[in-house]
């Protein structure tokens, strides 16, 4: 009788470790279904506010300073091309160009 207590007192405390375990997996699936959610959010308003905004470029040469009217642009890591309306093509480095718009936040 007492090994009968003793095999339900073992399959009742492995019964719960098993039920917090799933809870944990279940919160974990949860929290990163809601951020997958709202990475996605956050990728599709960029993806929105991104159309048309830049309108110029100043892009800094040495002691020359160019200013082109922005088609569009390209970023790559630490490398910009720049399309002005003209079909004109410019790469240069990141650091070299100040982008702006029209806009006033």
């Amino acid at each position: 009788m007492e090994i009968l207590i003793i095999l339900c007192t073992i399959i009742s405390a492995m019964a719960m470790i098993i039920s917090i375990i799933a809870m944990s997996t279940l919160k974990y699936l949860y929290n990163s279904k809601e951020t997958s959610k709202n990475s996605n959010l956050y990728d599709e308003a960029v993806e929105d506010n991104e159309v048309d905004i830049v309108q110029k470029a100043i892009i800094m040469l040495g002691d020359e300073k160019i200013e082109v009217e922005v088609d569009c642009y390209e970023i790559d890591y630490n490398i910009i091309k720049i399309t002005d309306k003209y079909g004109e093509v410019y790469l240069t480095y990141t650091k070299n160009v100040l982008l702006t718009s029209g806009y006033i936040i």
